[in-house]
């Protein structure tokens, strides 16, 4: 249960403060953010705790 809460709420939770600081620093830092893999991140983590370390690294290409 406590993975499926990460899994719903750490993306939009990173998108949000990407889209806050944006709007506060302007669309430079904004375009910077956004080139960042937030989006990415999380879901290669959420990869690796379902499945294990070497499989995520095997999917991910970096074994």
């Amino acid at each position: 249960m406590a993975l499926l809460l990460l899994k719903l709420s750490l993306t939009p939770i990173l998108i949000g403060i990407r889209s806050m600081a944006a709007r506060r620093r302007g669309p430079s830092v904004g375009g910077w953010l956004v080139a960042m893999p937030l989006t990415s991140g999380p879901v290669a983590l959420y990869i690796a705790l379902d499945h294990g370390n070497a499989f995520a690294a095997g999917l991910l290409n970096l074994s």
